[in-house]
């Protein structure tokens, strides 16, 4: 993910799974102004095969954690 989109480690932390848009097209995360190094809310586009393997994992994720809306644990 990080190769793909270029975030930095505290932007990664900031993501929710509310911030992807898997089913778009082209799929895609936004990374809200606060933590966006350009202070501006920025709409990054993301792989087929990248948004694919993220539904699993919210899948899986909101399956087994009710609680678990962000996107990696801290």
């Amino acid at each position: 993910m990080t190769v793909e989109t270029g975030l930095r480690a505290n932007e990664l932390r900031t993501l929710t799974w509310g911030l992807f848009d898997l089913h778009a097209d082209p799929p895609t995360v936004t990374v809200r102004a606060a933590y966006s190094k350009h202070r501006r809310d920025d709409v990054l586009p993301l792989k087929r095969d990248t948004a694919q393997m993220l539904a699993r994992w919210a899948t899986i994720a909101t399956a087994t954690d009710a609680d678990a809306t962000r996107f990696s644990r801290r």
